[in-house]
């Protein structure tokens, strides 16, 4: 007999006895019901309860760790992978309680979508949002920016005229210097001509 079968009767007679105690000596002895097992049919066991999980696996030929004069020839051992278990798996149709309202598995479908896209449009208006101030902050930067090298081209320009003055104030105090130079030089006497005829 399967050891999950057994493990399922031992189970099945542990709770067929039910004790029912009045709790008081002098009341009359505890009366015990009992309560006739039944089993459930081959083909409805997985739906309620899952037997073990076997695996084999294959051996070969091997020395025996304990002596070493004995040898294993080749065989296949059978491991236990996962003790029976309650199938905890709902049905295909689930049985609702009175009084409530079962709701489609679309409509549960649909608020999960909604509720993710409503975070998605969240997350997206507070990126936009960051993204706004930031233009804001670049334009305001642009902007100074823009005065600076506007000042710095009237700067350039101021540079260049003034430049263009000294030049031109330097050139006149050259020729002034040069006409005083040539005032100031003596002029040498002209020598005398000689005549020839007397």
């Amino acid at each position: 007999m399967n050891s999950s079968l057994k493990s399922c009767l031992i189970c099945a007679a542990s709770l067929a006895l039910v004790f029912v105690s009045t709790g008081c000596r002098s009341q009359p002895p505890q009366t015990i019901i009992r309560i006739a097992p039944s089993l459930l049919p081959p083909e409805r066991r997985p739906n309620v309860w899952l037997d073990d999980q076997v695996a084999p696996y294959a051996v070969g030929r091997y020395v025996d760790p304990r002596d070493r004069n004995v040898v294993h020839e080749a065989h296949t051992i059978y491991r236990r992978e996962q003790s029976c278990r309650p199938n905890l798996t709902p049905p295909a149709t689930l049985v609702i309680p009175p009084g409530e309202v079962a709701s489609s598995s679309a409509t549960n479908v649909a608020a999960v979508f909604r509720d993710a896209l409503t975070a998605e449009l969240n997350q997206q208006h507070t990126a936009s949002q960051a993204v706004v101030e930031q233009s804001q902050k670049l334009q305001q930067q642009v902007r100074q920016l823009s005065s600076q090298a506007q000042a710095l081209r009237d700067s350039v320009e101021e540079s260049s005229r003034l430049r263009g003055q000294l030049q031109t104030l330097t050139n006149r105090l050259d020729q002034l210097e040069k006409r005083l130079r040539e005032a100031a030089t003596p002029v040498p006497p002209s020598a005398p001509s000689k005549r020839w005829w007397p």
